[in-house]
């Protein structure tokens, strides 16, 4: 009797996680489904837009106008944050992407923000100014006076990711690209 309740409780547990396995792949499935040739492979889709996160190993970092050079030759540019919902996505997306990799200075990713022509007024290549902020705690600093490019880095708090950098500093970079609804 002891033994057909282990077993029974074991073929309950091993039933409740197949079905938390298919609740997983029935929602993996219906996320490809809703992509589904709406972005290139490679690129993530969140609402509209599709992003490409330059992850790859084989990617070697560049400065802020090598990796919107980059963006630029897939249709692209530079990822625009303008809402606390994309700030959010981007550093999960960065986290679940780099596997939470330890904060370090050349572990961040070119954002379409600058302040190169006025020092503290920080432009979005879009020409629109800032205001929704994520900055690390003290950034940013120009530190040394020549840190014009803004980098999104994977941390903890996401309301907490950005970090000021020279431009020519080598990083990875984050792309995006609305999709085209037309036929």
């Amino acid at each position: 009797m002891r033994r057909e309740t282990n077993s029974k409780n074991e073929l309950n547990s091993q039933k409740q996680k197949l079905e938390e396995d298919k609740r997983k792949l029935q929602s993996q499935l219906s996320h490809l489904e809703e992509n589904c040739g709406k972005c290139l492979p490679n690129w993530v889709l969140m609402n509209s837009t599709c992003f490409y996160f330059a992850v790859s190993a084989s990617t070697q970092r560049k400065g802020w106008n090598g990796g919107r050079d980059d963006c630029k030759k897939k249709g692209a540019d530079l990822v625009v944050i303008d809402s606390k919902e994309k700030q959010e996505f981007i550093v999960e997306s960065l986290k679940a992407l780099r596997y939470n990799l330890p904060f370090s200075y050349y572990n961040g990713f070119w954002i379409g923000l600058k302040d190169e022509h006025a020092e503290g007024h920080w432009k979005w290549l879009n020409n629109n100014t800032l205001t929704e902020r994520y900055w690390m705690d003290g950034e940013p600093n120009d530190d040394l006076g020549i840190e014009d490019c803004a980098a999104v880095y994977p941390t903890n708090n996401p309301m907490k990711s950005w970090n000021d950098a020279p431009c020519s500093h080598p990083l990875k970079w984050i792309c995006e690209k609305e999709i085209d609804e037309t036929p």
